[in-house]
């Protein structure tokens, strides 16, 4: 449970003393976003205005996103994607719609729902799994494709990080790729064969396929 900081009625200076210093770069706390339903409703929110970029991006985007990658990578030749923090199904269900068999992994229960519901409703077989893409146990030979579409990465701290790509890595068959979108406008590409695409960034586009690589 988060803590709080009205207990019985009053008001916990020694917590509030504690939320005021400045936390450590990946300090861990004891309250989680995602599931939170109050945050977690209004995140779903800015997922579906399709005229935002605050969570999934403006519908255009979207779409253009997914030609990108169904027309690089056709489903006819790479059946198989996996979409990590997908939230509430909204490019899932576009690479569904292009050929491809989809799963979708997300935290939040609330973004889960909708996607499974949308799904249900529409009658696009798509598998959604309610966890922490940081406990994904991996399959070898899994996807020909893995998509991170989002900003999660950045946030990751660096152990969380390199177990990730290590679970992509093993996920991925031979020849696959895996797209990385981290900072507000950049998308990297890594071939388990070949060289990736340019990549900017506080963390670098070698580094991060220094970490996949090993």
């Amino acid at each position: 449970m988060p803590a709080r900081i009205i207990r019985n009625g009053k008001l916990d200076l020694s917590l509030l003393h504690r939320l005021e210093k400045e936390p450590r770069l990946y300090e861990p706390g004891d309250f989680v976003f995602w599931t939170d339903p109050y945050i977690s409703s209004h995140v779903l929110e800015a997922h579906l205005d399709p005229h935002s970029d605050d969570a999934s991006r403006r519908a255009e985007t979207i779409e253009k996103t997914l030609k990108f990658i169904s027309e690089k990578y056709p489903p006819e030749n790479h059946p198989r994607l996996l979409d990590l923090g997908c939230g509430p199904g909204l490019y899932a269900s576009g690479f569904h719609d292009a050929g491809y068999r989809v799963t979708g992994i997300d935290y939040s229960p609330v973004s889960i729902g909708y996607a499974r519901d949308d799904a249900r409703k529409n009658r696009r077989e798509i598998t959604y799994l309610n966890m922490d893409y940081r406990e994904w146990k991996a399959g070898e030979n899994s996807f020909e494709i893995i998509v991170m579409i989002f900003g999660d990465f950045c946030v990751l701290d660096p152990a969380s990080r390199k177990r990730l790509l290590a679970n992509i890595r093993r996920a991925l068959s031979r020849g696959g790729s895996f797209f990385l979108m981290y900072l507000p406008r950049c998308i990297c590409l890594i071939p388990m064969n070949g060289p990736g695409t340019p990549c900017c960034g506080t963390v670098s586009g070698a580094k991060i396929k220094t970490w996949f690589l090993r």
